[in-house]
């Protein structure tokens, strides 16, 4: 997959300072670690879809009371 960022829509930082990130083009989310310069895809594929694993222009992230993304 690309390393590159399109069409951002959402982003949270968790407790340890890692940034997630919604790419709404790309059709992932990924995940920062702090300092990193790379990101770590953690749900989508890359291409839009309905099925498991598949996202659909995401266009933002939340974790629940739990800290669930």
């Amino acid at each position: 997959m690309s390393a590159q960022l399109f069409y951002l829509q959402g982003l949270i930082l968790d407790n340890y300072g890692n940034s997630y990130v919604a790419n709404s083009s790309n059709h992932w989310i990924q995940m920062f670690c702090p300092g990193a310069v790379f990101g770590i895809t953690i749900a989508g594929t890359g291409q839009a879809g309905q099925g498991d694993s598949e996202l659909k222009f995401p266009y933002d992230v939340a974790f629940d009371s739990e800290m669930n993304l």
